[in-house]
């Protein structure tokens, strides 16, 4: 998953490919790498992606990067709660350009919780707040991509948005800039705080996903074939 505009960072690394967690009750649990995991956050399996970096800072309790993985799994499953304990022990344990990029993640799930309600329903609001899955009504119809003229990870998706584009004859893909005046409404309707955003509707223009970030590769064409199986 291409996340929302943060600078590029040193990632931790892993020489083995599997390690091995031991818990209580002499449970052995096998987890895959650091890379491997970052690769299911990139690629939006993002409840694995959170279960492999609670396993990792449960052994690495202040490893920043591990808190900071963990809370954008968080924040792009909707759980803003958790998300924003992640990005704090992340600021507290990180060095001067990962705290800078966790305070940034924060106040994000700070903005998106607040906008959270569970008086909302699918019949009276047009959207849900960023990274939350609604009832589907329908097949993908319509994708539309919010971005920014600096916002380098979406520069960066581009070329999966194109190709993706080219294999879904009937859907409607549109990229939108976010900045833009004209769209201001848009932006306003759809909950858009960081970029890129991808917002799914049907037919109807019922939200059918709305998440922050984007999934890369496969993985984009993986998220509209599995909103379409949805029942």
């Amino acid at each position: 998953m291409i996340n929302c505009c943060f600078t590029r960072f040193a990632l931790l690394c892993f020489t083995t490919t599997m390690i091995s967690f031991v818990f209580p009750a002499n449970m052995a649990v096998a987890v895959p790498s650091f890379n491997d995991a970052v690769a299911q956050y990139k690629s939006g399996r993002y409840s694995q992606a959170r279960d492999s970096f609670q396993l990792y800072t449960l052994s690495y309790p202040t490893n920043a990067l591990c808190h900071y993985y963990l809370a954008l799994s968080l924040q792009s499953l909707g759980q803003f709660g958790q998300a924003q304990s992640e990005y704090a022990q992340a600021m507290q344990y990180g060095d001067a350009s990962l705290k800078s990029m966790a305070a940034t993640g924060l106040q994000q799930t700070r903005r998106l919780g607040s906008r959270s309600s569970p008086s909302w329903s699918a019949n009276t609001q047009p959207a849900q707040p960023t990274g939350t899955v609604q009832s589907s009504r329908g097949h993908v119809r319509r994708i539309i991509d919010f971005y920014t003229t600096w916002c380098h990870y979406c520069k960066a998706f581009e070329p999966t948005w194109e190709a993706t584009k080219s294999r879904y004859r009937d859907i409607d893909f549109q990229r939108l800039d976010a900045e833009d005046p004209s769209n201001k409404s848009l932006v306003s309707e759809y909950h858009i705080h960081a970029y890129p955003t991808l917002v799914y509707l049907d037919s109807s223009g019922h939200v059918l996903h709305n998440a922050s970030g984007a999934p890369e590769g496969e993985g984009f064409a993986q998220q509209i074939d599995s909103l379409n199986k949805s029942p």
